[in-house]
Parts: C-alpha cells; sequence; structure tokens
C-alpha cells in the first residue's frame, strides 16, 4: 500500500495515531454520594408511585353484596340454612350501594332495607327508617355487622 496516494494527496499507508486520552478520575467521594441521594430520592419516588396505584379502592369502600360465609359453609356441609344462620347469622348477605347510600339485607326470608349514612371513616350506620339501626364497620377485607340488642355481631365476605 505503500506508494499509493488518496485523494488529499497523502501516502495512504500512514495512519495518524490520536493521543491515548488521559484516564478519568475516580469519582469522589462527594459524586458517589449525590449519585446514591439521586438514586433514593428516585426510588422512593417510584415506591410512593407504585403504592398509591396498588392500593385498591375496594379496600375502602363497602359497596357490593357481602355474604355471610360461615353460614353457607354450614348449609353446604348438608345442615338445613335455617340452623346455619341460627348458629351464624341471622342474616345471609348485604347488599350496599354507597353512591345511592341504601342497604339491604337479606337473611333468607326476608329482605329489609334502609339509608346507608357514613359516619366516620371504615364505619356506617343504616338507618332502618326510624325503625331500628345496624352499624356496620370494615374489619381487613371483611365486613363486621356490629352486635346490638337485636342480633348478634357476624362477619361477612365480599362475594
Amino acid at each position: 500500500a505503500k506508494g499509493r496516494t488518496g485523494r488529499d494527496g497523502r501516502d495512504s499507508g500512514h495512519r495518524v495515531k490520536h493521543p491515548a486520552q488521559p484516564p478519568q478520575a475516580a469519582p469522589t467521594s462527594f459524586q458517589k454520594d449525590f449519585v446514591m441521594r439521586k438514586a433514593l430520592v428516585a426510588s422512593s419516588l417510584l415506591a410512593l408511585l407504585l403504592g398509591g396505584c396498588a392500593s385498591n379502592p375496594a379496600d375502602l369502600d363497602v359497596s357490593g353484596t357481602w355474604i355471610n360465609q360461615a353460614a353457607i359453609n354450614a348449609a353446604a356441609k348438608g345442615g338445613p340454612l335455617r340452623e346455619a344462620l341460627q348458629t351464624y347469622g341471622p342474616n345471609l348477605e348485604w347488599e350496599v350501594n354507597t353512591k345511592a347510600s341504601q342497604a339491604r339485607y337479606y337473611n333468607g326470608f326476608e329482605v329489609a332495607e334502609g339509608k346507608l349514612l357514613s359516619e366516620k371513616p371504615g364505619a356506617w350506620s343504616v338507618d332502618f327508617y326510624g325503625s331500628s339501626a345496624t352499624e356496620l364497620k370494615r374489619k381487613g377485607k371483611q365486613l363486621l355487622q356490629v352486635a346490638n340488642d337485636n342480633e348478634p355481631e357476624q362477619l361477612f365476605a365480599r362475594a
């Protein structure tokens, strides 16, 4: 390849070597701390964002159908529903509509409907149009019907 000239008239056999880049200085402890702080802030913000996305509104809302799973399980084992409701009842299910402020329960024989009133976060009162009232609360993933003079405490699972 010696003796051949390129377009610019120079010998193409000679290559010009660029001087080697000077080695990069190792990051200082200040730079490392700064990068770590930025990463920590970014991961904290991401955790908050994902935590907000992961929270389930159903955990805060009682709207929907709630069933007395204990009574249903007892009846499914072959016992009469009436006996299961005497042991685990008396109510078989709750139907709650927070948007319409209504709630009703079914005890296997009749339906009672009332007005749903939010008392405080996680607690509601169902007013059966002046005749009586029942208090409902969230207990983890379950709905708790608080015991009163007429009925025992009952737990319901979301259907």
